[in-house]
């Protein structure tokens, strides 16, 4: 007997999130790797642990499974990895691999040990127990550093790509039990050739260090990274955001209209020294002209005020090894917070 469109429930095809092919699991291989954990998920992405014989242990950040479809997310997820495969330097996170012609785009950077510095500014207001100041420099120059390297990064032709990273804050900052400092997360920078482009006066990062060009829709380029630096470096040594507001709309006028100074470092707390102050001011200048010409030349004004680097490397290490949490089964957990954000 025929049957009737009654009879027969309609095969709906599935949707791309249920479709099997797209799905990852532990035990999945991706190009090698085989997935142990989902270590972290948001709206725009899903990150994973994975490992293999012969080949580094890495952190694999996908798009999410909801978003393939979108042709405006994978655009910003491949302009992350055309960003991030163009750099290379100690002090910034390292791409392994990636993959952005198959049906799921996804990025694999060194697996990092240590815990973002929100965790340790977190710790130290807990046990009201300041950051030493010559870790708090040691941190911001070799975040400069590695900021240096991204702004002068060429793309395959050799020309100037213009990275900037639109996004320095606690989070992005990856401090490692070794003692050294990476700068994760390329998700929200921009760049010449980025293939996504930003809507005009949309902002990108987080708003408490933003720049003031950032917040206002203007032209942004690297000295832009360096207002934010600063307000990191300022609130790694005053233990408080550079500016204080009640609301969002209190906060931009302080950013963008007061024409009051910003605060200093050594008049919100003394034991700051005069020329670590004058740093950071530097650093958070309003105008962008009247910031430092470069992060290299940051780096060195900060350097100086940094001791000596092994001690402090050490020290910053000593710091760092009790944040990173053990699992109940004794192994130590491994953490890649920042450069794990949604896409």
């Amino acid at each position: 007997m025929k049957t009737t469109s009654a009879d027969t429930p309609e095969q709906v095809p599935p949707t791309v999130t249920q479709r099997p092919d797209l799905q990852w699991t532990p035990g999945k291989k991706v190009a090698g790797w085989t997935l142990r954990a989902r270590l972290h998920l948001s709206p725009g992405s899903e990150v994973w642990a994975a490992a293999a014989r012969g080949l580094p242990t890495v952190v694999i950040k996908r798009l999410a499974g909801a978003l393939l479809p979108d042709e405006g997310a994978r655009a910003r997820f491949v302009d992350e990895v055309h960003i991030s495969s163009l750099l290379s330097h100690p002090n910034l996170a390292r791409l392994v691999s990636w993959d952005v012609e198959g049906p799921v785009p996804w990025l694999a950077f060194e697996r990092l040990r240590g815990v973002p510095l929100t965790t340790l500014l977190t710790w130290c207001r807990a046990s009201a127990r300041p950051l030493p100041t010559h870790v708090c420099a040691w941190i911001a120059a070799s975040a400069a550093r590695g900021l240096q390297a991204a702004h002068e990064a060429r793309d395959g032709d050799g020309r100037l790509a213009g990275v900037v990273h639109r996004d320095v804050c606690p989070d992005n900052l990856f401090l490692t039990t070794a003692g050294e400092v990476r700068v994760l997360d390329f998700g929200f920078a921009t760049a010449k050739a980025r293939m996504a482009r930003t809507v005009t006066g949309q902002l990108r990062g987080r708003l408490a260090y933003s720049a003031p060009e950032q917040v206002t829709g203007g032209a942004t380029d690297a000295s832009a990274d360096q207002f934010s630096l600063g307000a990191v470096l300022y609130e790694c040594l005053v233990g408080t955001p550079l500016l204080a507001a009640t609301d969002t709309e209190a906060f931009l006028a302080r950013l963008t209209v007061d024409t009051a100074p910003l605060p200093r470092a050594d008049a919100a707390a003394p034991r700051v020294s005069s020329a670590l102050a004058d740093a950071v001011a530097r650093l958070v200048e309003r105008r962008p002209e009247e910031r430092f010409d470069t992060m290299l030349e940051a780096a060195l004004a900060l350097e100086p005020q940094a001791g000596e680097p092994s001690a402090t490397r050490v020290q910053l290490a000593a710091l760092v090894a009790p944040l990173v949490p053990i699992e109940s089964n004794a192994r130590e957990r491994w953490w890649l917070l920042a450069a794990v954000a949604a896409a």
